[in-house]
């Protein structure tokens, strides 16, 4: 309950600056070839957060799944999956000292948001008698550009899933079984872009 994978902020050194750093997996990260089985278990409130891009048109990072990424099978029973969130990092703004070559005034983009409770990219997912009710998936926003030297804001990050998320790399999972299972008020949001015309400086 109330676990949290958060990536690590990019760097703010250099132009541009580093990129977030991505989360997995906010409360298990079942790795590739992993054989799981969740039985009569409860998962409450877990999260993973991208980290903010640096500076500079920086990207946001990306956030994977709020409750379990799954490399493997994975199989879930008599299980309760609530309020989860899965966000993408914000983009970095533009920031210019003084005039370079290359775009780096514009905003960077957010990051995605996949699935808010469960990504799966293994071989086989199996749920039976559980229940899924209020998870969340939000792309980063964007950041603004250089209000002098900036042209482009970011891009908002996409969100991929409220729930749950094939995300094999064929685009679909080789056994996928849901029985006697309650899914809803899953969401997903994806990230504002950011302001071309530039932000306004704080008035000191």
């Amino acid at each position: 309950e109330g676990n949290t994978a958060q990536g690590g902020d990019g760097g703010t050194f250099g132009t541009p600056g580093g990129n977030g750093g991505g989360s997995i997996g906010g409360a298990l990260y079942l790795e590739t070839g992993s054989e799981t089985s969740v039985e009569t278990s409860t998962f409450v409130g877990n999260s993973a957060l991208g980290g903010p891009g640096g500076i500079s048109a920086a990207w946001g990072g990306v956030a994977r799944a709020g409750a379990i990424l799954s490399g493997g099978s994975l199989t879930i029973v008599n299980s309760t999956f609530v309020g989860h969130i899965t966000e993408g990092g914000r983009g970095a703004n533009g920031f210019l000292p003084f005039r370079l070559r290359g775009g780096l005034g514009d905003g960077g983009h957010g990051g995605n948001g996949e699935a808010g409770a469960i990504q799966y990219q293994g071989t086989t997912l199996s749920i039976a008698n559980s229940t899924f009710t209020g998870n969340f998936a939000s792309g980063g926003d964007g950041g603004h550009a250089d209000i002098d030297f900036g042209t482009f804001g970011g891009n908002g990050g996409s969100a991929l899933g409220g729930t749950l998320r094939d995300a094999t790399t064929r685009g679909r999972i080789d056994d996928f079984t849901l029985a006697n299972t309650i899914i809803a008020a899953g969401e997903v949001l994806r990230g504002f872009g950011g302001n071309p015309n530039g932000i306004v400086p704080a008035i000191q």
